[in-house]
């Protein structure tokens, strides 16, 4: 059920794509197909890959996995995935971003990414958000940004479990990111964000409020993410299909 042509993400506004897209025009292997994004769920689902691999008899086990109530219907629509997104976010309040302090990920010792690290008031509302969307129910220390009503519901059914691979990638869990380039090792690493450092610390700052989250697709792999769809938090979040 899982493809990597398809995530759900959340993208900075346009307006603030320079900095970010004149470095990742130099370092980014993933430039022309990648826009600047933090992904949420990877992968994540093709609704055509539903219908095609599974016969209607397997829809109700298909629908349980992914907490879709899939009532009458013979296949499961992005309508109906988006659907179950607008419900999943309904509860989670609008929050503050900003990417200014940069880190690096290691892979091995010849292979690095330099990436910027998101801060959100309230703090946790990241995480609360990424918990929400795979479907856990135990809010741990991540309380701040979700309805009180929320906080007394029990076996709602909601987001997509199973979907949890950015969460039980690596040793550390989630850890939210946006890429902006790819160094030979280490020390690159280092040198770069001394360098970057600089420009993400000056004004303008990249600060804006996360409303929406966007589904993005790709026709193959060699080809760009487009967004198919934004899907707003909070009662008031609408669903947009581009």
């Amino acid at each position: 059920m899982k493809s990597y042509k398809s995530a759900i993400c959340i993208i900075p506004p346009k307006s603030q794509w320079t900095n970010i897209q004149s470095i990742r025009q130099k370092h980014d292997k993933h430039y022309k197909r990648w826009m600047p994004h933090i992904n949420l769920i990877y992968p994540f689902i093709l609704p055509q890959q539903v219908s095609d691999k599974f016969d209607s008899s397997d829809i109700s086990t298909v629908s349980n996995a992914l907490n879709i109530n899939e009532g009458s219907s013979s296949e499961i629509t992005d309508d109906m995935i988006l659907q179950h997104l607008k419900k999943t976010l309904n509860h989670i309040h609008p929050f503050k971003l900003r990417l200014q302090s940069l880190n690096y990920f290691t892979h091995g010792k010849r292979s690095s990414t330099v990436w910027l690290h998101p801060e959100t008031v309230p703090e946790n509302a990241l995480f609360e958000l990424e918990y929400r969307l795979i479907g856990r129910s135990d809010l741990g220390e991540c309380e701040d940004n979700v309805n009180t009503d929320e906080k007394n519901v029990e076996h709602e059914k909601f987001g997509f479990p199973g979907f949890d691979d950015l969460i039980n990638f690596g040793n550390e869990g989630f850890r939210p990111h946006l890429s902006l380039g790819q160094f030979r090792g280490e020390k690159s690493a280092q040198e770069a964000i001394e360098k970057f450092s600089s420009i993400f610390s000056q004004d303008p700052i990249i600060e804006f409020d996360v409303t929406e989250i966007c589904w993005i697709i790709r026709k193959g792999f060699l080809d760009p993410f487009e967004i198919i769809a934004r899907i707003g938090l909070g009662n008031d979040g609408e669903v947009v299909k581009e």
